[in-house]
């Protein structure tokens, strides 16, 4: 199963496992994973994972946010996310790992 590892200083503090079907990211109480932090949007960005052939894909897309998406420090709208990337949502960084 894929997961989220929410990063303080490069240290991992939390794990998130995904799961299928549309996981929303944000500030609102109502994000199947809250952010509490002022840099990320209450709606900010969806996670979309599926399975095909018993293979896990996951794509990140922005929602509008104010302060943007990122993979890897490059602003983005829709992206595949792979192994050992890193997800930016305003100044909080996950790393995104598919064992």
């Amino acid at each position: 199963m894929p997961e989220l590892l929410l990063l303080v200083d490069d240290v991992e503090v939390r794990r998130y496992r995904l799961w299928l079907g549309r996981i929303m990211l944000g500030r609102a109480s109502s994000a199947d994973i809250v952010v509490d932090d002022q840099t990320v949007s209450q709606r900010h960005a969806v996670i979309e994972c599926s399975a095909e052939t018993g293979q896990f894909t996951c794509h990140v897309q922005d929602l509008n946010s104010t302060n943007g998406t990122l993979i890897d420090g490059e602003k983005i709208r829709r992206s595949i996310l792979l192994h050992g990337q890193i997800l930016g949502l305003g100044w909080i960084r996950f790393r995104f790992v598919d064992r």
